[in-house]
């Protein structure tokens, strides 16, 4: 079982940080940091996944240089419209707000913004809150409650960004999880919840699971049928999270990706013209990484009660 932050009470630290963690004052600047840092996760989005889709590198190394090279465009050029191309006012660009005032459209020339956008500031809204009411706990010392809520607001982020451009373009782009790699494994040493053992076998392992799988897929089939970007992911979570983690990533984001590909295979086979060859299971094109995303963060938020249901499970005891 991963290791566990002391619950034993600690003395209140007097600091200037510590009525966050002690009053529903704390709870709000979490929702508001996430709701702005949500809008950036938009930008993110919008021009990561265009990159990831524009690149034509033909091998990993130049994939690499390419995609690192992009992260240039998250700060450069200002927000704009994409049609019109007239820079966002920044009474035009609050979280939330400006879309519903706005209902949705470009103020200079009508275009209709997707409802990706307040989706998304949602979410980061959503999970900012939920990492600091998980995370951001009061009988810390301030400086560790801060620190577990960045590291890990950033993680539920970086897995937000990653699942929404899989979803629209099928890539997990090296921009990406290329720095996030040792970043989050650096992340991870400085809140120092899982040793580094378990920390190294989890980048190891979830990088190496996916790669094998793939190559043998490869192998078998003579075509693609994993990513490379689905092994990144795997080993982004278990570098922050631990080898413990990769099972039930595994098993949850399997489980979810089997309710959502086989009702999309038997509507596809519905659709097929009768007498006609049927669509192939390997014919189905899911992206796998927002499953991937989805087990991650069951783990993350439930992991004690995880750990708890499967020793009561397989050994037949609550003293788990």
């Amino acid at each position: 079982m991963p290791s566990s932050v002391n619950s034993d009470p600690i003395s209140p630290d007097p600091s200037l940080l510590a009525p966050l963690f002690e009053t529903p004052l704390g709870l709000l600047c979490a929702c508001v940091w996430g709701a702005l840092w949500g809008s950036f996760f938009n930008v993110a989005i919008h021009r990561l996944a265009a990159a990831a889709v524009a690149d034509q590198s033909e091998t990993w190394w130049e994939a690499a240089k390419s995609g690192l090279g992009a992260l240039r465009q998250l700060v450069y050029p200002p927000s704009h419209c994409p049609k019109c191309q007239t820079p966002i006012r920044w009474f035009d660009n609050l979280p939330l707000v400006s879309w519903l005032l706005l209902r949705g459209r470009c103020r200079h020339c009508g275009i209709a913004i997707s409802i990706r956008y307040p989706l998304t500031e949602l979410a980061g809204t959503a999970l900012s809150g939920l990492v600091f009411h998980r995370f951001a706990l009061p009988w810390l010392p301030p400086g560790q409650a801060l620190a577990r809520f960045i590291v890990y607001f950033f993680f539920c982020g970086v897995l937000l960004v990653l699942a929404v451009i899989d979803l629209e373009t099928m890539y997990l782009p090296l921009a990406i999880t290329l720095p996030a790699l040792p970043g989050f494994f650096l992340l991870g040493r400085v809140i120092n919840e899982i040793s580094l053992r378990d920390a190294l076998f989890g980048l190891g392992g979830g990088f190496g699971f996916f790669f094998l799988m793939r190559v043998g897929f490869k192998a078998l089939f003579k075509k693609d049928g994993l990513g490379g970007g689905d092994e990144m992911l795997l080993g982004i979570i278990g570098g922050l999270l631990g080898w413990q983690s990769l099972p039930f990533t595994l098993f949850v984001g399997s489980m979810l990706g089997s309710l959502v590909s086989l009702p999309l295979l038997f509507w596809r086979r519905l659709r097929a013209p009768k007498g006609g060859d049927q669509p192939a299971v390997f014919g189905v094109a899911i992206p796998f990484g927002p499953f991937l995303v989805a087990g991650a963060l069951v783990y993350l938020f439930f992991r004690e009660a995880l750990w708890r249901l499967t020793g009561e499970l397989l050994l037949g005891s609550t003293q788990y």
